[in-house]
């Protein structure tokens, strides 16, 4: 049995209750003259996501990349010195309402 078919059936084991969501690589669906685009797994694993922007950041150091981003353009952050924006990017972090799900990378 295929290693990442193994990985997927003992998190959904011990996991239950988690969403599965498949992530597929841009390069899958380069055109869009089909309905569906052939791909293989490229990895599987379990972990947090912040969904923002029709966008899905997963894992707590890119959702926090992407809090630290946000802050660093946004007028009202200007005047914050880099210690005090990675303390609100901590505590923002901490208030986040991220959810936890099975990640299928799928890429060509």
């Amino acid at each position: 049995m295929n290693e990442y078919i193994e990985t997927l059936i003992q998190l959904t084991k011990e996991n239950p209750e988690l969403n599965i969501i498949t992530m597929t690589n841009y390069e899958v669906c380069g055109g869009d003259d089909c309905v569906y685009w052939k791909g293989e797994i490229e990895g599987i694993k379990k972990d947090i996501y912040y969904e923002i922007k029709e966008k899905i950041i997963i894992g707590e150091e890119n959702i926090k990349d992407e809090l630290l981003n946000g802050y660093e353009q946004d007028e009202k952050y200007k005047q914050f010195s880099d210690l005090m924006l990675l303390d609100k990017v901590e505590f923002d972090f901490k208030t986040t309402n991220y959810e936890e799900a099975i990640f299928i990378f799928i890429g060509v």
